[in-house]
């Protein structure tokens, strides 16, 4: 299991900030992608920590690195991420 792993219960935290929120029908017809969603919203996991989007430059280097190189994300900002777009591509079937 990967350390930096959300729990069971975060899904549900954040469906339930989800269905509480005003702004609900701005999300209709679109992907919200859960850790992100949260990290506007400031919703931690039920251990406190702040779950690191599956886009984000940093958290895939610690998932594609060494671990004695895993201080390297460190100095790759949160905000730096991924384009949906390549994710898109990447999983294409065409």
């Amino acid at each position: 299991m990967i350390d930096d792993s959300e729990s069971a219960e975060f899904a549900g935290l954040v469906i339930s900030a989800l269905v509480n929120d005003p702004k609900l029908m701005s999300y209709s017809s679109k992907v919200v992608i859960a850790s992100e969603y949260a990290q506007c919203n400031k919703i931690q996991d039920i251990d406190g920590r702040v779950i690191a989007s599956h886009r984000q430059i940093n958290s895939a280097m610690k998932l594609i690195l060494p671990k004695q190189l895993h201080f390297f994300a460190n100095f790759v900002p949160d905000f730096v991420k991924l384009p949906q777009a390549a994710f898109d591509i990447m999983s294409s079937k065409f």
